[in-house]
């Protein structure tokens, strides 16, 4: 799914100063057939030439710097392209005191999101255009750590509003748990190896003011992996200049909650709050916590409802 205005990608620790995050990917799944009242089955059933309206709030927390604040409206388009969809953002507008911001909206518009007929993520087009978008603000990181890290958040984006449901069936107070490798939060230029844990947390009204609760709301929490805490340690040592701070620790933690109508995963409402905190050890011996937060509030209005 294309739900977002998507932020300025960073190189490294070194940004983390400068510039907040984007918002993993799964094979096929058998279909899920019908279970206990207390389960919900999810089914894939986007419509061709499929259109939805997009507003986006978006608010971000420095220590040390004033908050940012963004209010983001595009549109999301599905075209048939044979056995393909393409997922596309068109008409972005937004405003707000996010430097970042137009670079921002006219990435999410230059990157294609291409599913399969029931779901499944293929691959992302439209890379390159995105590159091009980076280099001519000044962006001088590595072009192929670029295009992965471009191509990785493609497909998390779509994994965790369409791919971790699709065709599966979930209870309720019975969350599942992974451990994949993802993008750090709030630094997406860093992929790391997080704990997972996804699951139903109720049945939901799907708008504001409607009693019957056809629609599911979802969760997707990730912090990163105990086991993988030294790797990312050194990956995030490598971001910083030569002779700078030394990083001491990390923690971070994603929590996604989605409501969708599991009909189809055509999504309702979707809120993703990130957090970051590191420990540095600066030349003098001292130590200086970083500490970041995001919230990023979407709404979905689709042109038609099926």
């Amino acid at each position: 799914m294309r739900s977002t205005a998507r932020r300025a990608l960073v190189p490294a620790l070194a940004a983390i100063l400068a510039s907040p995050a984007l918002p993993g990917c799964a094979g096929p799944r058998k279909e899920a057939a019908a279970g206990p009242p207390e389960s919900v089955a999810f089914r894939f059933a986007w419509p061709d030439g499929f259109r939805a309206q997009v507003s986006l709030r978006h608010e971000s927390h420095r220590e040390g710097a004033p908050p940012t604040t963004g209010v983001v409206r595009q549109v999301l388009e599905v075209e048939a392209h044979g056995k393909e969809l393409w997922v596309i953002t068109r008409q972005s507008e937004g405003e707000g005191n996010d430097p970042d911001l137009a670079t921002n909206l006219a990435i999410a518009e230059a990157i294609v999101q291409v599913i399969g007929r029931d779901g499944q993520y293929l691959r992302a087009e439209g890379v390159d255009k995105a590159l091009d978008i980076l280099a001519s603000q000044g962006d001088q990181r590595d072009r192929e750590e670029a295009r992965r890290t471009l191509q990785r958040l493609a497909a998390e984006d779509w994994e965790a509003s369409v791919g971790l449901w699709r065709g599966q069936m979930f209870e309720l107070g019975k969350p599942r748990h992974r451990r994949i490798e993802a993008s750090l939060p709030l630094i997406p230029g860093i992929p790391a190896l997080m704990d997972s844990e996804h699951g139903l947390e109720g049945l939901v009204p799907c708008e504001e003011g409607e009693t019957q609760r056809r629609c599911a709301e979802l969760t997707f929490r990730m912090r990163p992996a105990p086991t993988g805490k030294a790797d990312l340690l050194r990956r995030l040592a490598d971001g910083l200049p030569k002779g700078g701070p030394a990083v001491v620790d990390v923690a971070a933690s994603s929590e996604s909650i989605l409501v969708t109508d599991p009909r189809t995963l055509i999504p309702r409402r979707l809120a993703v709050r990130q957090e970051l905190r590191i420990r540095l050890r600066m030349a003098d011996g001292t130590e200086r916590e970083v500490e970041e937060r995001s919230l990023d509030e979407y709404r979905f209005a689709a042109d038609v409802e099926i």
